[in-house]
């Protein structure tokens, strides 16, 4: 998934991904990398922010070592209200 916000100040390349049980983080750092092996759309810039959504991390984990931001079902239930 990609987007961007109404006045195109920032960017964001994604995935989701599935499992019925939480990701270890070797898990993710592995789908983090693939993330990043992906070119971006021509009209997005390097800085784009990527993220990687999961049901649920083993450990919590926020943020790969490679960068990426890790969004889990929780965080997501807890924006929402």
């Amino acid at each position: 998934m990609v987007s961007r916000t109404a006045r195109g100040r920032a960017f964001l390349a994604g995935e989701v991904k599935w499992s019925g049980k939480p990701f270890a983080d070797t898990e993710i750092e592995r789908l983090s990398g693939s993330l990043l092996s992906r070119p971006l759309p021509p009209d997005m810039p390097p800085h784009t922010r990527r993220i990687l959504f999961v049901p649920k991390t083993a450990s919590g984990l926020a943020v790969t070592t490679s960068g990426v931001m890790v969004i889990d079902a929780d965080a997501v239930m807890q924006a929402l209200g």
